[in-house]
């Protein structure tokens, strides 16, 4: 029985689909149709960076983590869009705040689990977001915070799905309904990847 708590922001909370809550709504219609003690947590919240993610870890996991042998614990974290944008000129979260978050909610998130999974992160359509609204999100960033996240889950053994690469080697901007978020189509094409991955790695061990 399977336990997945998928933490981030608002592209793991699924803004921008149509009814079917993104990538984690599908997990958790698959998994869970499958076995009713299966249980995947959509713990995606709109706008939140690794700093707001390194506030509510913690005692998110301790709540639904309980430790029962007969349970697989799988956490999945996808964040760091948002500390790659500037707002008015300023930066949200600088790439050495950005480093050091991302290992304390990596390190955080091993002390309930073995099974750390990391999201990449995704390009962006810079004709929406350059600006956005108040923001702006550009691809060579968004691709130099991804690289970390990458190196960091290689050199501490932690498995992550790459999206980025997935994403531009496709006709990605028209999987986006406002240059950030995807489209049905694109939480499509994002979940058949995640389940070809995640689902090899769920049933191992």
């Amino acid at each position: 029985m399977y336990k997945i708590l998928v933490f981030g922001d608002s592209i793991i909370f699924g803004k921008g689909d149509d009814g079917n809550n993104g990538w984690v709504g599908r997990l958790k219609k698959e998994l869970e149709s499958e076995n009713d003690s299966n249980a995947v947590f959509n713990l995606g919240i709109s706008g939140n960076s690794t700093k707001d993610l390194l506030k509510r870890i913690e005692v998110e996991c301790e709540a639904r983590i309980k430790n029962k042998p007969e349970h697989k614990y799988v956490i999945i974290i996808g964040v760091g869009a948002n500390d790659s944008k500037k707002t008015e000129g300023v930066d949200v979260t600088t790439f050495d705040e950005f480093t050091e978050n991302i290992k304390k909610i990596c390190e955080t998130a091993r002390k309930f689990t073995k099974n750390v999974i990391f999201m990449g992160l995704m390009p962006f359509d810079e004709r929406f977001t350059h600006p956005y609204k108040t923001s702006v999100f550009t691809i060579e960033k968004v691709k130099k915070y991804n690289d970390f996240i990458m190196g960091y889950c290689k050199d501490n053994k932690i498995f992550f799905i790459d999206m980025f690469e997935h994403f531009i080697k496709t006709d990605y901007k028209k999987l986006f309904y406002d240059g950030i978020h995807p489209n049905t189509e694109g939480y499509d094409l994002m979940y058949e990847r995640i389940k070809k991955i995640l689902i090899p790695y769920l049933n191992k061990d």
